[in-house]
């Protein structure tokens, strides 16, 4: 089967975007709200900008479609296996997402970006180079095509890195890989399975590196105590680039993330000050790691694996 289960904007979800902003099945989202405050977003615009030429701000809007499946149960997202709180997805092939995709850039000079959004976008790697094809085809080769891997997909595909090598060439990716913990008992907190996954996603981390794409690497929710070793040891195996591209997301309370840890898993709303303040801590670790001078001695740091087994 050639087509995208593509999710539909879920009613919570709507609370917390701007009705201009929803477009269908598609939504607007801006990665910092004012030029000032860029370092303490999401930096996908600074990534970008080092890649691909042009000022942050020319990245800053994204056109987002979110798609279903997902095996983590992260307490935060929107999107997981069992779809939106009963919602089910309309299916789309590449050729007509892109489609829609083209008919809502063209008339919003703000959209540079065209994020395919999870859940887990990556279980459906294998239409990610007919989605990029397409682009070129609808004159979109300047738009950027970025997408999340969130580490276990490798493990549920066996095709995951022949499809992952097709887009190495192609100009206009650029791929978020989610590390959801930085330990066993971390992981298993932030996506809510068995801890034990964190080993095959640091393996899985390794490879994908290894393939030379356009990446950037997303914490979430570090564990600040395992956190300078952690970072230490990523640094001696791939050398300091690998610090500066990767940012720290904040988990924020919007309305549908309060619902998922209330409804889901019985978390007050008292967690986002542990969580804001884990942030915070984090943000200054890593901030300290990219301003000093890192060892590019590949395959000399320590063992990741046996650092964080529980």
């Amino acid at each position: 089967m050639n087509e995208l289960p593509v999710m539909p904007i879920g009613n919570i979800q709507k609370t917390d975007i701007r009705d201009e902003h929803m477009l269908g099945y598609f939504r607007v989202c801006a990665s910092y709200k004012d030029e000032e405050r860029i370092e303490q977003g999401d930096k996908f615009p600074i990534f970008a900008s080092e890649l691909f030429g042009k000022a942050p701000s020319y990245w800053n809007y994204h056109l987002i479609v979110q798609l279903q499946g997902c095996p983590l149960k992260c307490p935060y997202c929107y999107v997981d296996d069992d779809g939106i709180y009963g919602l089910k997805p309309n299916y789309l092939t590449p050729k007509q997402l892109i489609g829609k995709v083209k008919e809502i850039i063209d008339t919003d000079s703000r959209l540079h970006v065209f994020h395919l959004m999870g859940g887990a976008p990556a279980l459906y790697i294998d239409k990610w180079l007919e989605i990029i094809d397409c682009m070129y085809e609808k004159d979109l080769s300047n738009t950027i095509f970025h997408s999340d891997i969130i580490l276990v997909e490798p493990d549920l595909r066996s095709d995951f890195f022949k499809h992952l090598r097709e887009i190495k060439n192609t100009k206009n990716h650029l791929i978020a890989l989610c590390l959801k913990g930085i330990s066993e008992d971390n992981f298993e907190d932030n996506a809510g399975i068995d801890g034990r996954v964190f080993n095959d996603c640091i393996n899985n981390l390794y490879k994908i590196l290894s393939t030379d794409i356009n990446y950037y690497i997303t914490l979430i929710n570090p564990d600040v105590q395992k956190l300078p070793d952690f970072l230490d040891g990523l640094s001696r195996m791939w050398g300091d680039k690998i610090l500066n591209r990767m940012q720290i997301i904040k988990i924020k309370p919007f309305n549908v993330t309060k619902d998922r840890y209330n409804k889901l898993f019985s978390k007050p709303e008292s967690e986002f000050k542990k969580l804001d303040d884990n942030y915070d801590q984090a943000m200054n670790i890593l901030k300290q790691f990219s301003q000093k001078p890192q060892p590019a001695m590949q395959g000399t740091g320590p063992n990741l694996l046996n650092l964080y087994k529980r």
